[in-house]
């Protein structure tokens, strides 16, 4: 067996590991999420910082940041506003309806799972 000449040191870094291609949290951005998190979005706080939604909400639930109800109220209330028309009545979703000649002609039926879904007969 070979004695080996030199000992081996064992390379240690000072940085986390981060995916190629991704930003690094640093802890000005920490900072700055935290304060933005609590009066927007998780949206608004990814557009202000040049981040994905996806990244800001992983840091979000790694920080175990919670949201004030009143914050939750007043986010609620600006989607709300957001989503009136010009006469001030929300927009229509985009579900049909199922009312009138096409309930009569729409049959439930059970899936294999056990969902019901609404299948139209013959046109």
């Amino acid at each position: 067996m070979r004695k080996a000449t030199r000992a081996t040191k064992k390379k240690t870094t000072t940085t986390r590991a981060v995916r190629p291609g991704a930003k690094a949290w640093s802890p000005a951005d920490i900072r700055q999420l935290v304060s933005l998190y609590k009066n927007q979005t998780a949206q608004e706080v990814a557009n202000s910082m040049g981040r994905s939604l996806a990244s800001v909400k992983a840091k979000i639930r790694t920080l175990n940041l919670k949201k004030d109800p009143a914050a939750k109220r007043r986010a609620a209330a600006r989607r709300r506003a957001e989503n009136t028309g010009s006469r001030g009545t929300t927009r229509k979703t985009t579900g049909r309806k199922t009312t009138g000649k096409s309930a009569s002609r729409s049959r439930t039926t059970g899936a294999r799972n056990g969902s019901r879904r609404t299948m139209r007969r013959g046109a």
